[in-house]
């Protein structure tokens, strides 16, 4: 991982003109710029190397150590020939800003990717290149590890790779993070902001908790976040000079991490229209060739397996109906209101509960169901709950900011420059969004992609506003980012769980056997019993309580029988946290592992479910050859479909199907574990 780092450092000099520089904004651009073309190396070679299936530690070091060489040596005349400027002064935010960026760092280093999301297919797909040693699609149960954009993960392929583990797999969301901070007071600067509305934009983007969740996982949106506001950047020096090829790189490579973030940038597109229709012809000559060499293997990919660039169509099993079933004002109507609702969710149940009732209402105001089945992603039923992930966080505080940053921007929009672009980006990129992408709590994250354009438009506008005398009142704003690096339901340094669901009056869904067993013991069973029926193991609570019910049984179970919540992250081994989203598998999987280890089995199935937890396996049982032998069979004809063996199934499924032979099945957990006679060759 030294050389990924040093590589990139280095690569920067590459982009600094040589000579005296005037002012530190020139280096800025210079960095920007080695991110998107660091960024498209990384890219162009993971493709290279996966088509002579030669993509391992070996010849990455290889590569990392001559690119190194090469651009040590530029690195090293530019730093005689060049003038540096002093180091700007740090402003007074600077010094909590950075204990807050490095104990974010802290983390992302210290625990393990363990976001369900990283578990099915960010990190399960990169473990299955570097075994194949390309990027090539390959069998999978889970659809997504192939048709995804898949530029965040080649980036962690790289550190994987060169570390040997994924030690570094979350960093590149921290680095995201610390970048898109740059770049708001950048663009800020630029559009004539002064320091206050710099500070405030900063500010405004970090009080988000979805960006602090975010930035110590292997999500990507912080990424394509970045991305979306490099366009921005290329687009306003637009002005002062010719930025095609930079401004097409950075749109393209946001696609290549998220085909959401076009959503965001297609609004920056249409008001500077006027400038990109100028000289069009060679614009047009620039940006299309390199869409097609950034896009074009990945969609290739895709049109050839699934007989569409985007993946699966809607008539294939593994498809996943993620936008809207179709385009209607209707549509667009209910998904910007439950999203927006999403953002005001707070850990107390009455007002969550009149979130829902005012969503209701406005839905029947206009005869539409509250979850319109043609905008609604797997049949989710709208409720406001508090979330504390980064799936689920709501932006309260945000949301009340841009409400403000709009009520200003239209009263003082005369003497507000850039006011209506502003307004207009930040609210243009929202209905698109909701125009086009089905809702769904989880599915809202996206839009971190947006929250640093909107950042920067509060920012920006109330900053306008304030004078330089009350700026100190700003750090109580700082205030608000600090739990979130504490109170983190994937990491939880601090366990608030059992605190939430009391002010939320949110019992437990299921209780395990051991818990259960517990509250046998209590004076309150008798009770207890009408609440939750028995499925397997577990105890699940009954679906037709009341609301009266549901806020007894969280007095019962937390007052008096005291049940424990998941532990905190710091208590377990970096293994055990990667159960953090799902810590009923993680007896299940440890006592399967010492069942493989003790026959010594090397060769493993894998039958999972289109969102099946396989990444924890490849941590478990390294240097095993782990195979998917449950997928499609149109994915039979891809270049690493092989003829396989395998001595043991870890399924999802009690039953294998045909052509399998003779096995025996055991429930383990929510589990099976299938064992053969013998090595068995893979239908």
């Amino acid at each position: 991982m030294i050389l990924f780092i040093l590589g990139f450092l280095l690569s920067i000099s590459l982009w600094i003109p040589k000579g005296n520089i005037s002012h530190w904004t020139i280096v800025f651009d210079a960095f920007i710029k080695a991110c998107l073309a660091f960024s498209t190396a990384v890219y162009v070679g993971t493709e290279i190397l996966s088509l002579f299936n030669a993509l391992n530690t070996q010849n990455l070091w290889i590569a990392y150590g001559l690119a190194c060489l090469l651009m040590g040596r530029r690195a090293w005349t530019t730093h005689q020939q060049t003038q540096f400027p002093p180091l700007p002064k740090l402003p007074k935010l600077g010094v909590g800003l950075l204990v807050l960026l490095s104990i974010l760092l802290a983390e992302a280093l210290y625990f393990p990717p363990n976001n369900y999301d990283s578990m099915s297919y960010h990190m399960a797909r990169v473990a299955h290149w570097a075994q194949n040693g390309n990027v090539d699609f390959y069998p999978t149960g889970i659809a997504r590890q192939l048709f995804s954009s898949p530029l965040a993960e080649y980036l962690i392929l790289h550190s994987y790779l060169l570390q040997g583990s994924d030690l570094w797999a979350n960093s590149f969301q921290w680095a995201a993070l610390v970048i898109n901070l740059l770049l708001i007071v950048r663009i800020i600067g630029h559009m004539g902001g002064h320091r206050i509305q710099q500070g405030l934009g900063v500010l405004v983007y970090l009080l988000n908790p979805m960006v602090i969740f975010q930035s110590t996982t292997t999500q990507n949106d912080l990424i394509a976040g970045f991305f979306v506001l490099a366009s921005f950047y290329f687009l306003l020096e637009h002005k002062n000079k010719n930025n095609t090829l930079w401004l097409a790189l950075a749109i393209s490579l946001g696609a290549l991490v998220k085909f959401t973030s076009l959503l965001f940038v297609l609004p920056l597109l249409l008001f500077h229209l006027s400038y990109l229709r100028k000289n069009i012809v060679p614009k047009v000559l620039i940006s299309l060739p390199i869409a097609l060499l950034i896009l074009g293997p990945f969609l290739g990919r895709n049109q050839q397996t699934f007989g569409h660039v985007l993946g699966p169509k809607p008539e294939s099993p593994m498809h996943i109906a993620v936008t809207n079933g179709k385009l209607s004002p209707a549509i667009t109507y209910s998904n910007t209101l439950r999203t927006w609702a999403t953002d005001w969710a707070l850990p107390l149940g009455p007002w969550n509960r009149a979130v829902n009732d005012a969503v209701h209402q406005l839905h029947a105001v206009w005869g539409l169901p509250d979850n319109p089945v043609e905008g609604t992603y797997d049949a989710y039923v709208f409720n406001s709950m508090f979330g504390y992930t980064e799936d689920t966080a709501g932006n309260i505080v945000g949301s009340l900011l841009f409400l403000l940053a709009i009520a200003y921007g239209i009263k003082h929009r005369k003497s507000i420059p850039h006011v209506g672009f502003l307004l207009g980006i930040s609210l243009l990129g929202f209905v698109l969004f909701c125009s086009f992408i089905r809702y769904n709590p989880m599915l809202a994250r996206l839009l971190v992609g947006l929250y640093g354009i909107q950042a920067i438009s509060i920012g920006y506008i109330l900053g306008k506003f304030i004078p330089s005398a009350k700026a100190k009142y700003l750090i109580v704003l700082f205030i608000l980012p600090w739990p979130w690096l504490f109170i983190n339901k994937s990491k939880p340094i601090l366990v608030a769980e059992n605190l939430i669901r009391r002010w939320q009056h949110v019992p437990q869904q299921q209780l395990s056997k051991t818990d259960w067993q517990k509250i046998q013991n209590s004076p309150w069973y008798p009770e207890l019993t009408t609440y939750y029926e028995k499925q397997g193991d577990q105890y699940r609570i009954k679906a037709d309580l009341s609301e009266s019910q549901r806020a007894r049984i969280v007095d019962i179970l937390l007052d008096s029988v005291q049940l424990q919540a998941r532990p905190a992250a710091w208590q377990l081994t970096r293994e055990a946290n990667y159960f953090q989203n799902k810590l009923v598998n993680r007896g299940p999987y440890a006592e399967i592992r010492k069942r493989i280890q003790a026959k010594g089995y090397t060769r493993i199935g894998m039958a999972w479910g289109y969102d099946g937890m396989e990444y924890p396996w490849w941590v478990m049982m390294p240097g095993k050859h782990l195979v998917d032998v449950h997928a499609d069979p149109s994915l039979a004809h891809t270049r690493n479909a092989r003829t396989e063996w395998v001595e043991c199934v870890i399924s999802d499924f009690p039953i294998l199907g045909p052509g399998w032979g003779t096995y025996q099945v055991e429930a383990i957990g929510p589990m099976y574990f299938i064992e053969f006679p013998k090595a068995v060759q893979v239908p």
